[in-house]
């Protein structure tokens, strides 16, 4: 299991930077979306 807690808060009167952040979450939506279809294939270790 892969958790990823992160939060992430920027105050900024910016239009151009709230854009930023909006894409930014939506990306990090999406990786965090591969990860979970990854997930379900079995993982080997080997040391």
């Amino acid at each position: 299991m892969v958790h990823v807690n992160e939060t992430i808060i920027i105050q900024s009167s910016s239009p151009k930077m709230a854009e930023w952040v909006k894409r930014l979450k939506a990306h990090k939506a999406e990786q965090l979306e591969k990860l979970r279809n990854v997930e379900k294939c079995d993982f080997e270790f080997q040391f």
